[in-house]
Formats: structure tokens, sequence, C-alpha cells
């Protein structure tokens, strides 16, 4: 019984050393699995910061004639508003969109220039301190108060003119 007690004790101790290796086996793989992972998450992350980088550098070579082109629109949308607000409401009304697309255009690019500079560590972009606000009401009244007075002035400029071409002798009205 000796000999079949040896064997069975042999059996079990094989059984359980290749147990053993299969499970040193399985932990390397997985040793081996995690490092893969971690490096490859390394890789993404470098990838994704040096995207970033690469944006915030566009974003901040850009951004002057960005901020000009956004000033050259406001000041255009603006004007065009301007233009309209007294005779034609309905484009008046296009041209205060899009002078507040512009105005929001701008803010957001301000943002971008902020989060660029800070990614590069560069000073001098402050974060925009609010988001920009224009009231239709408070312009629609502000351009046809402009235009109410241009028109007085130009009215009572008409009238002494007219009293001085008549005090000079030269209109008989």
């Amino acid at each position: 019984m000796s000999s079949k007690t040896d064997t069975s004790l042999k059996a079990a101790l094989a059984a359980a050393a290749e147990a053993e290796r299969f499970e040193a086996e399985v932990i390397a793989k997985r040793e081996e699995a995690r490092r893969k992972a971690d490096a490859l998450r390394r890789i993404a992350e470098q990838q994704r910061d040096d995207r970033q980088r690469a944006w915030a550098e566009t974003v901040l070579n850009e951004v002057a004639d960005h901020r000009q082109a956004l000033a050259v629109r406001i000041e255009d949308a603006k004007r065009t508003f301007e233009l309209t607000a007294v005779e034609d409401f309905p484009s008046a009304g296009r041209a205060f969109l899009d002078w507040y697309d512009a105005f929001g255009e701008q803010h957001v690019a301000e943002l971008d220039a902020h989060r660029a500079a800070q990614i590069l560590n560069r000073p001098g972009y402050r974060e925009p301190t609010a988001t920009p606000h224009l009231s239709f009401a408070d312009e629609i009244s502000r351009a046809l108060t402009h235009a109410g007075w241009t028109a007085l002035e130009s009215r009572q400029q008409a009238a002494a003119d007219r009293r001085a071409r008549i005090f000079n002798g030269e209109d008989e009205s």
C-alpha cells in the first residue's frame, strides 16, 4: 500500500506542481497584459497631450488675426444694424443676430486662447470674465433714439440755415 500511496502522493504533487506552473503562467500573462495596457495608456495620453499642444499652438498663432477679423465683423454687423434699424426692421433683426453671433464667436475665441495659453504655460491671456450680452431692445432703442436726435439736429440746422438766409436777404420766404 505504500507504493500505491507513494504513487498517489507523487501524482498529487505533480498535479500541484502543474497547477502552480499554470498559476505562475497566468500571473505572468496578467502582468505582461498590465504592462502592455499601461504602455498603451501612456502612449494615448502622450498623443492626447501632443494634440492639445498642437491645438494650443494653432490657436495662439492665429489669435491676433482672428481677433482682427472678428473686430471687423462685429463693427460691420453693428454698422449694418444701425443703418437698417430705422428703415428696415427685418434687416435690422438679421444684422443684430449677426452682431450677436460675432460677439459670441469672439468670446469663444478668447476662451480658447486662454485655455491654449494654460496648456502651453504662456502668460498674457486672461480668461474672459463674462459672456457677452447685447439686448435687442436696448440696441434698437439706442439706434432709434440716435436716428431721432440726428433727424432733430438736421431739422434744427436746416431751420438755422433758412433763418440765416432770410436774415442775410438771400431768401424771402
